[in-house]
C-alpha cells in the first residue's frame, strides 16, 4: 500500500440498509452474506481507496450508520456497533415485515446535508431503486455519490451514481480469511497486510486458484509486445478486451497477476505502454494509438447506435456484447457448470473471459460478472445445476426481457424476435448439438 502522500483524503459518510444488502448477498453467496454481517469493518477497508476523475484518494468514513430490523437481524447489531457504526433500529411494521429503514436512511443523508462538516461523498449500501431520487439530491448538492448493491440494481439507479459497485465485487470483498484493516488501524500481531488494490477471487489469495507463477520481465515484455503487435495490425484502434486477449495468449498467467501492476490492465499499458492510450467505454474500451487517432474517434459506438441491442444496453446496462460473444461465454459457463468443483462465484467471470479469450472470443470479465449475477437471480446459478448453453442463454434472454419490462420498454414480437437473434443467434438451436 502506498503512503498517504500519495493519496487526497476523502470526507465520506456511508449509510448501510442492512436488510436490503443482507438478503441480496444471501441470494447469491450465503457465506459472504454472513462475513458482511458479522465483520463490516472489511467492507470499510476493502472501500477504503478509491479513483475519481481526479485521481486516487483514500475515504476517510467520518460518519457510518446502519439502519437494522431488529426483530430479525438482533444477532447482528453488535458487530456494527463494534466497527464504529451507529445503528438504528428499524423493527417491522406491517404484518408482511416491511420496516421504515429506507425513510430513516433518507432522513438521516438529507440532514448530513446541512451538516457543519460537508462530507465530499455519500455511499449508499443498498439496491432499492427507491433511493434514485436521493442519488439526484445529493449530486445536485455537487457531492460524490456512490451505489454499493448487494442485488439487481435498476439502471436508471445506476445512472444518478458515480459509481455503482456490483454485487459480485462486494462478495470479492469478504472472499479473503485473514482479517481486513483499514490503513489508520493498529494491526494485531501476524494480521496480514491488506490488498485492496484489486479484491481477491474466492476463498483465497488472487494466485490461489493457479499454481503460483511470479511474472518475469521476460514474460511482461512479451505480452507488451504482443499487444503493441495487435493494435498495430488493428490500424492502431484495438478493442479493449481483444489487446488483453492478445497478452494473454502469449502469458496465460497475467490476468491472474494482475498484470504486474496494481491498477490491473490499465496500468499495466501505462507503464509498458506509454505510447498507447487507454479508453474506457461501457463495451470494454479501445487501445489506440493516438499518435494515428484521436480519442474522439472511438466514443462508444453503445451510445451512438440506435439499433434495439443498443437501447436495451442503455436503459438496463446488460452488456452490448455481439451474439458471438454471448454464445462464447455462455459455452464456457456449460462447461464449468459440468465440472465436478467449479469456481467459485467471484472467480467464475474471470475464468470464463480467459477461457474464451483463448479461442479468440475476448469479452470483459465485467460482463461476464453482469451475465453470470443475473443468471443467479433469475434462478439458473451455474455453480449448483450441470446447465447447458442454451438453456444458460435462454434464461438470461429471460431475464433481459424481466430488465426491459422494469424499465417501461415496450417490446413488441419483433422486437422480441430481435432480442432473440441477438442473445441466441450463434448458438446451437438445441442441447442436442451444444457444446
Amino acid at each position: 500500500m502506498e503512503s498517504d502522500a500519495a493519496y487526497r483524503r476523502v470526507k465520506t459518510a456511508i449509510f448501510v440498509d442492512f436488510d436490503n444488502m443482507f438478503g441480496g448477498l444471501k441470494a447469491m453467496d450465503a457465506s459472504a452474506a454472513e462475513s458482511f454481517a458479522t465483520d463490516p469493518g472489511r467492507l470499510l477497508a476493502w472501500l477504503e481507496e478509491g479513483e475519481d476523475l481526479d485521481g486516487r484518494f483514500r475515504r476517510r468514513f467520518l460518519l457510518k450508520a446502519c439502519y437494522l430490523n431488529p426483530d430479525v437481524f438482533r444477532k447482528y447489531r453488535s458487530f456494527f456497533v463494534s466497527a464504529g457504526f451507529r445503528v438504528i433500529d428499524c423493527p417491522s411494521l406491517t404484518q408482511k415485515g416491511k420496516s421504515a429503514a429506507d425513510i430513516h436512511l433518507v432522513l438521516d443523508v438529507v440532514d448530513t446535508l446541512e451538516h457543519k462538516t460537508r462530507f465530499e461523498e455519500f455511499i449508499i449500501c443498498s439496491s432499492d431503486a427507491d433511493f434514485t431520487p436521493l442519488m439526484v439530491k445529493l449530486r445536485a448538492h455537487d457531492r460524490r455519490t456512490v451505489m454499493v448493491a448487494a442485488g439487481p440494481a435498476a439502471g436508471a439507479y445506476q445512472s444518478v451514481c458515480d459509481e455503482a459497485v456490483p454485487p459480485i465485487q462486494i462478495i470479492d470483498a469478504f472472499a479473503k480469511k485473514e482479517p481486513v484493516l483499514l490503513a489508520d488501524e493498529d494491526p494485531q500481531p501476524d494480521a496480514a497486510p491488506p490488498d485492496l488494490a484489486e479484491p481477491g477471487p474466492g476463498a483465497e489469495d488472487p494466485a490461489a486458484a493457479l499454481p503460483q507463477q511470479s511474472l518475469t520481465g521476460e514474460q511482461v515484455a512479451a505480452a507488451a509486445a504482443a499487444v503493441r503487435s495487435a493494435v498495430s495490425v488493428a490500424d492502431g484502434a484495438l478493442r479493449g478486451p481483444a489487446a488483453a486477449s492478445a497478452a494473454i495468449h502469449v502469458v496465460p498467467h497475467i490476468a491472474h497477476e494482475h498484470w504486474g501492476n496494481p491498477d490491473g490492465f490499465a496500468g499495466f499499458v501505462s507503464v509498458q505502454l506509454p505510447e498507447l492510450t487507454v479508453i474506457r467505454t461501457a463495451s470494454g474500451g479501445w487501445l489506440i494509438d493516438p499518435a494515428r487517432h484521436s480519442a474522439e474517434d472511438f466514443l462508444d459506438e453503445d451510445f451512438l447506435a440506435d439499433d434495439l441491442p443498443a437501447k436495451i444496453s442503455r436503459v438496463t446496462k446488460v452488456p452490448r456484447l455481439s451474439s458471438e460473444q454471448y454464445a462464447a461465454m455462455f459455452e464456457e459457463l456449460a462447461t464449468l457448470s459440468a465440472e465436478p468443483e467449479p469456481p467459485s462465484l467471484n472467480r467464475m467471470g474471470a475464468e470464463i473471459r480467459d477461457r474464451a479469450a483463448a479461442r479468440g472470443v475476448p469479452f470483459p470479465r465485467t460482463a461476464a460478472n453482469f451475465v453470470i449475477q443475473g443468471l443467479i437471480y433469475a434462478g439458473a446459478d451455474p455453480r449448483n445445476h450441470e446447465r447447458g448453453a442454451r438453456e444458460l442463454g435462454e434464461r438470461w434472454r429471460d431475464n433481459v426481457l424481466v430488465l426491459c419490462e422494469r424499465a417501461d420498454l415496450e417490446l413488441d414480437e419483433p422486437g422480441k424476435a430481435t432480442i432473440d437473434e441477438w442473445l441466441l443467434g450463434a448458438l446451437p438451436p438445441s442441447e442436442a448439438s451444444g457444446p
